[in-house]
């Protein structure tokens, strides 16, 4: 741990609480001890009751433990509070009769009681912390991995080693790793419940070839990808892979206030038995707990919630386990809830979910301003976990489509199918489909101008046909017969509130943040009133700020918050379902740094942006998810003074993407008057962002083997079936530069915007292509035909071809802005901007594309050649040598649309030498028969016209002068591969199939029946899907995840590679079963 921490030592918490050593506390604890704790304030007396028996309890344990925090605070150099913590001695098993773990066999390899351990032969041969929850606190989460209960180990809190010094993606630095006394102390996870996590190769030094795609890196150091120019009215784009990782002192600083909240010395009730809330006996004091309450329920102990409480609880820490009854009403009013890294909150499962003829209720008390002495960070009210988290709510239907046009005057909708689940009293939007105009609102002011999406009650329900409680105001007719309004309901039997509602001060409202762990599953849950960041004002990053005050504006405080969740894994997101957020001040469900899937998710008047992927290196799935009324300030998305601050997303958007890795399916956006239904911008000030990890991406390779990249590097994963209503913007896609130093596309996939100023609007940013788009421009008093584009091609945009679409009713059916900036303006004076239009519609435009040029391709679908895809390197095999240290690596690509280079001008495919390290480390070296030394560089060609992408092998020559060592050249010793043979065959592989039912996964093998022709081994090298959701295993398979509304046959393809290089391309279909 650096030295650093010490700057957080007023911040350092206390451990979590085991109940085992709790009551063995209790029988050494003497009065003296007892009398030597201070009194709580104002504390009614039930509370000094309570107090005064926990301190009787803990006695000497909490002396004991408060000094090893106090020491842990020192500066690493003086390690003397190892005195103060247990050490295993590495030579025996686990006591099965305490529970605790007495000592290891040096391979680490011991087991006993109901703990499975994971081996110390990585970490040390002679020593480990005792695995007692005291041993160490939660706070710095200094333990070794382990398991609980056969669990197999956790990978909630992702540890993310800085990749140093040679030994692997996960080294030690000298911020994650100490070492005296034969005892190693790593950052690591723990848990006891959930996915079934493991945390696998911590510590192995992976300098092997082959793994490639299933999550292998080897050993590598952050490349600085060169600085490229932007727009010169915003800050540079960053491109530093440097960004805060989850142990940074920032972080930690977080962690420990945040335990500071709940210390367990403050405890008035304490759970000491298995039992009912509502049960006096399972309480220390025989009290239940009652207004004012600070509640502990120590690890080693289930709190069953079966009721409704009159008492406005203070604190809830637990560090066990709390389950709330599914077959009767609870409620619980409380003003801050926190479920340490230990800790489990059930709230309904997916066999047991909460009835839904019966509610759950935790409303976060409105106690006034919160008081920065106690929550300097403004961390409380709300609910805050680091632990498993399993809610499940009764399943109902998100949002349907009407059949017939409401109009103003109804009392009813006729929907496109009966929805289920839907109750009489549930609340509901119906999407307006006129877009509004935000004329008058001054620059730089928050957007009030009412949309036209109306909330209604149900007060009937009749099939298809919901009757609600007060005529409608506006017609909601469609642009076209073909296009309808969507009915949202917000309604959940679980509920998280405000106390108060929407009259509650913003400053004063609660939040929900899940953090430090994927073991989070939240289904068909009501988040409502929730959030405390006020996106209309700017907000600030509390860890940086000396100094708040209770109406301070923080960020990250929102109504549902996976915060660093961690992406290292990512076959085991957090799963976010069914749910609903109504109101919020500045966004909604917002996934930082972060592994999610979000389906079936419905958002409504959220200021800022409804959904958001914060940080840029963000991976997973949004499918089927809408976002209703999203308004914003007044002024443009990338805002030089927003960009400069990171406060981003602040001009109302429905969904935020500040990354590319996060895939958007079927997703709706109505309401957004100031900006775009979909957005997409990669800039914010340098180590803002977190860099995005190659092992997240299904094509890694494209990454070029560097450890990090920025955000503006991918190209969009999937893009497809997404649709917005009645918004300045369909889609808005803002980069940094054009440059992503790869041939892969970003595919805009049957994208509908109607009632739209503008379908997509794209800028400083190239390799697109739009398939089957659907455009419907606004006809909207005071919006202003003259200034509607359809399709509009900005500055630094290259590469753009359209393939099938409608665009309709525009004044400018394309606009072509052929202007580029910078650098790139070179590109001025030739034409070759790479527009390609095939079949594409632009009707009643006064000018169908501005600024033609001869470069311009105009085709129909009989102009192509399906299937064909090829790549032709310039150069002989082996002999592509450095120039300027440099490899340009040319070529010639023929796709279904013709001959074109394999690189662009404005994107050259440069191989520096970072790029050459980092495929070294990763795969090895071979030597050719006349002794030359090479690197495999792996090239992935797309078809402009679909999207389909081949992946080749392309051997370059490493200078004679570089030595393949660590510390050398390379910072591991590399593989030598042998001799490359020149004459391999590439690999046999066999296309696959497999099933699963609608909204779970599958784990498919699928080089289990490949082979090599030579005896060759093989690996999975990459995964392209341009529909479902699949990524890499450790293992070598591959896991298919279903969204819950699909059903049918689904295609994803995979490349298997040989250790020659060699590459071949297979498919797997998936049937998805209802």
């Amino acid at each position: 741990m650096s030295s650093s921490v010490s700057n957080f030592s007023h911040l350092i918490p206390e451990p979590s609480v085991d109940l085992q050593d709790f009551l063995a506390a209790a029988k050494t604890a003497n009065a003296p001890a007892a009398r030597r704790r201070k009194p709580a304030k104002l504390a009614g007396k039930s509370e000094v009751a309570g107090s005064a028996l926990v301190a009787a309890l803990l006695g000497s344990q909490f002396a004991q433990d408060a000094q090893a925090a106090e020491d842990f605070a020192r500066a690493r150099d003086e390690l003397s509070w190892l005195r103060n913590v247990r050490i295993c001695t590495g030579r025996a098993h686990f006591d099965a009769a305490n529970r605790s773990h007495a000592r290891f066999e040096h391979d680490g390899g011991a087991s006993g009681g109901d703990f499975s351990h994971a081996s110390h032969a990585g970490f040390s041969a002679t020593g480990g912390f005792r695995h007692s929850a005291h041993a160490l606190d939660d706070g710095d989460r200094m333990q070794t991995a382990f398991s609980r209960d056969g669990h197999g180990g956790h990978r909630g809190f992702e540890p993310r080693f800085s990749p140093r010094d040679g030994a692997g993606s996960h080294a030690h630095d000298d911020a994650t790793e100490l070492s005296t006394g034969g005892a190693q102390i790593l950052t690591a996870a723990v848990s006891t419940g959930g996915h079934g996590h493991v945390i696998e190769d911590v510590a192995t030094d992976k300098t092997t070839s082959g793994g490639k795609g299933s999550g292998g890196h080897t050993g590598h150091k952050p490349a600085p990808d060169p600085t490229d120019p932007t727009d010169p009215t915003v800050p540079t784009d960053p491109t530093d892979p440097t960004g805060p990782m989850p142990m940074d002192p920032a972080m930690m600083k977080e962690h420990a206030a945040l335990m500071n909240l709940v210390p367990a010395s403050a405890a008035t009730h304490v759970a000491v038995t298995d039992g009912s809330w509502f049960d006096p006996n399972t309480w220390a004091n025989h009290q239940v707990p009652g207004d004012g309450a600070k509640v502990l329920i120590p690890q080693g102990v289930t709190v069953d919630y079966d009721g409704k409480s009159p008492a406005s609880i203070f604190t809830v820490r637990v560090d066990g386990e709390i389950d709330f009854a599914t077959d009767v009403d609870t409620f619980m009013e409380v003003d801050t809830f926190v479920v340490t890294h230990t800790g489990v909150l059930t709230i309904g499962t997916e066999a047991n979910p909460v009835d839904a003829n019966v509610s759950t209720v935790i409303s976060f008390a409105d106690n006034g301003p919160i008081n920065t002495v106690w929550d300097p960070m403004l961390l409380s009210r709300g609910l805050i976990s680091h632990g498993a988290v399993d809610i499940h709510g009764a399943e109902k239907e998100t949002f349907l489509k009407v059949a017939v046009d409401p109009m103003k005057g109804d009392t009813s909708l006729t929907l496109e199918s009966p929805p289920d689940g839907w109750q009489v009293g549930d609340k509901l939007v119906l999407t307006g489909t006129h877009l509004v105009s935000t004329a008058g609102t001054a620059k730089d002011a928050p957007i009030t101008t009412p949309t036209q999406d109306e909330e209604l009650i149900i007060t009937a329900i009749n099939g298809n046909v919901i009757t609600f409680d007060h005529p409608l105001a506006y017609n909601h007719e469609g642009a076209r017969a073909d296009l309808k309004a969507y009915v949202a309901n917000y309604s959940r039997n679980i509920v998280f509130e405000s106390e108060g509602g929407e009259a509650t001060n913003v400053h004063q409202r609660g939040h929900v943040m899940f953090g430090m762990s994927d073991d989070v599953t939240v289904k068909y849950a009501e988040f409502y009133e929730l959030g405390r960041t006020d996106k209309s004002v700017r907000s600030f990053d509390a860890a940086t700020l000396s100094t708040t005050d209770s109406d301070t504006n923080v960020k990250a405080r929102y109504s549902l918050h996976l915060h660093h969740t961690g992406v290292g894994d990512p076959s085991h997101p957090a799963i976010i379902e069914g749910n609903a957020v109504w109101g919020a001040p500045g966004w909604g469900f917002v996934q930082h740094d972060s592994n999610a899937i979000m389906s079936d998710n419905a958002a409504y008047d959220v200021f800022g942006a409804a959904f958001v992927a914060e940080t840029g290196n963000e991976i997973g799935r949004w499918d089927h998810n809408i976002a209703i009324k999203s308004l914003g300030v007044n002024h443009i998305t990338k805002d030089g003074s927003d960009v400069g601050a990171f406060d981003l997303g602040r001009t109302g958007t429905g969904f935020w993407f500040q990354g590319r890795l996060v895939d958007a399916v079927d997703n709706v956006a109505a309401g957004v008057p100031s900006g775009g239904g979909f957005t997409y911008f990669h800039r914010a000030p340098s180590g803002a962002e977190i860099p995005v990890d190659p092992d997240g991406a299904p094509l890694a390779d494209a990454l070029r083997y560097l450890d990090g990249v920025g955000s503006n590097t991918p190209n969009i994963s999937i893009f497809l079936n997404n649709e917005t209503i009645a918004s300045e913007m369909g889609l808005e896609i803002v980069k940094a530069n054009p440059k992503q130093d790869s041939d892969l596309r970003s595919v805009i996939d049957s994208f509908l915007a109607w009632e739209v100023k503008s379908g997509a609007a794209i800028q400083y940013t190239g390799h697109y292509t739009f398939k089957n788009i659907d455009f419907v421009a606004t006809d909207s008093a005071g919006i202003g035909l003259k200034y509607t584009i359809g399709l509009d091609l900005a500055n630094n945009v290259f590469d753009v071809v359209v393939n099938g679409g409608n665009i309709e009713g525009f004044y400018t059916g394309v606009r072509q802005a052929k202007t580029a900036l910078n650098q790139f303006d070179f590109m001025n004076a030739l034409d070759q901007w790479e527009y390609v239009y095939i079949d594409l519609n632009v009707k009643g435009a006064t000018w169908d594309f501005t600024n033609p040029t001869a470069g311009d391709k105009f085709l129909t679908a009989a102009d192509l050649t399906p299937g064909q895809l090829d790549y032709q390197s310039a150069y002989a095999e082996t002999h592509i040598t450095q120039v300027n240290s440099v490899y340009n690596l040319l070529g010639t690509k023929t796709d279904s649309i013709g001959q074109t280079a394999g690189y662009k001008p404005w994107d050259p495919d440069y191989i520096g030498k970072a790029e050459l390290r980092g495929s070294i480390e990763q795969n090895g070296y071979w030597t050719t028969t006349d002794g030359r030394r090479v690197a495999l560089i792996e090239e992935y060609y797309s078809d402009r016209a679909t999207g389909d992408v081949i992946k080749v092998g392309v051997f370059v020559e490493i200078p004679t002068s570089y030595v393949l060592k660590a510390g050398g050249f390379t910072r591991i010793d590399p593989v030598n591969n042998g001799v490359l043979n020149q004459n391999s065959r590439a690999p046999i592989a066999q296309d696959d199939t497999a099933s699963v039912t609608q909204g779970h996964s599958v784990v498919i093998d699928v080089l289990a029946n490949d082979k090599d022709p030579d005896g060759d081994a093989i690996h999975l090298d990459g995964l392209f899907s341009q529909h479902g959701h699949v990524v890499a295993n450790s293992d070598g398979t591959v896991s298919y995840f279903a969204d819950p509304g699909f059903s049918g046959d689904d295609v994803f393809y995979y490349f298997v590679q040989d250790s020659n290089g060699d590459i071949t391309k297979a498919q797997v279909t998936v049937t998805v079963d209802i």
